[in-house]
């Protein structure tokens, strides 16, 4: 009988993956072609790393990031060329690669939901209709990144990253590799090993040393590296007019809209929770700062929600306390 309902179970996900992610990729393509959202032009380097590009000069900090685009050259190479019927400001080879990063990040945004209720599955006693719940949540928190970049795709990693972190010898390698994709995973991670440690005085020094190893890389990359690009982000100096100037963009309804209320949804998750680990509250609360001293604008909130994978269970604990107490008082 178990066999049969995780049959259907699975067939179910697979379903929704079939539903979903079709939609979801046009939705996204059409943003980015008409130029709706302001983008990270991830594009030009799939076009770069395929020659197709000579006139463009990579910059910093998204050269550093090569793999999201190098995997968008690949099925730049696989998929056909969607064309619209009203006209866009980009050729077909642009349009192509944009459409190869849509599609990237709509499998990456179905598979975050998924991932979030294998990893919730593994203890025997979740309740599979809340890890469900669960998992479509953490998914749809992503439009509160920028789902049309490179955020789908880091987050999905952080999260199977987070999967194996007393794990070694995945964890290891995988923080290391983790600067190609993002930076910001490994610095996150930086902040979870510390808030963990003051709620456990437990610590991997091994795995810490790893994470610290690949922040000082990252920062000896953006100084000397051969691509400059965007120095107020490691410039310590302009870190006070960077955290004044930011204070501007809260002050507005799209400031509290994108920025405020991501913090705010975790902290309503976490209040909701077991508490397992009592200082996770303050973990968007530092990366709220970080983003005000960083001069992020409106993207404090995208950066706040790098905190979301390590929520996960106290996403689940919420859905599953409000969903007994509702039943208990139905």
């Amino acid at each position: 009988m178990n066999i049969q309902i995780n049959k259907q179970y699975s067939f179910l996900i697979l379903l929704a993956g079939s539903i979903i992610i079709p939609p979801l990729f046009f939705i996204i393509y059409r943003l980015i072609a008409y130029q709706a959202m302001p983008i990270d032009a991830y594009w030009q380097y799939i076009l770069y790393y395929l020659d197709n590009n000579p006139s463009f000069h990579p910059y910093a900090p998204f050269v550093y990031r090569p793999i999201y685009p190098l995997i968008g050259t690949l099925v730049y190479q696989i998929i056909p060329l969607i064309t619209f019927s009203e006209p866009t400001s980009f050729s077909p080879e642009q349009l192509k690669a944009i459409e190869s990063l849509a599609l990237i990040n709509a499998i990456c945004i179905y598979l975050i939901g998924v991932v979030t209720i294998w990893i919730l599955q593994e203890n025997k006693l979740t309740n599979k209709s809340f890890a469900l719940t669960s998992g479509i949540l953490a998914a749809s928190l992503m439009f509160y990144t920028a789902f049309f970049g490179i955020d789908p795709f880091a987050f999905l990693f952080t999260i199977i990253l987070m999967k194996f972190e007393n794990n070694r010898s995945i964890f290891i390698p995988s923080i290391l590799f983790s600067v190609a994709i993002s930076e910001k995973i490994c610095f996150v991670f930086f902040v979870y090993f510390l808030l963990k440690y003051l709620a456990t005085h437990k610590i991997d020094f091994v795995s810490l040393f790893t994470i610290v190893f690949t922040m000082i890389l990252y920062v000896f990359l953006r100084k000397w590296g051969p691509y400059g690009g965007h120095e107020e982000q490691i410039n310590i100096s302009a870190f006070k007019d960077s955290f004044t100037n930011s204070l501007t963009y809260l002050m507005t309804i799209k400031g509290l809209y994108i920025n405020v209320l991501p913090m705010a949804i975790l902290l309503f998750f976490f209040f909701f929770s077991k508490k397992d680990i009592p200082g996770l509250w303050t973990f968007p609360l530092v990366l709220f700062f970080i983003g005000l001293t960083m001069n992020m604008a409106f993207n404090i909130g995208r950066l706040v929600l790098h905190a979301l994978p390590f929520f996960i269970p106290s996403i689940y604990q919420t859905v599953e306390r409000l969903s007994t107490r509702q039943f208990s008082h139905g």
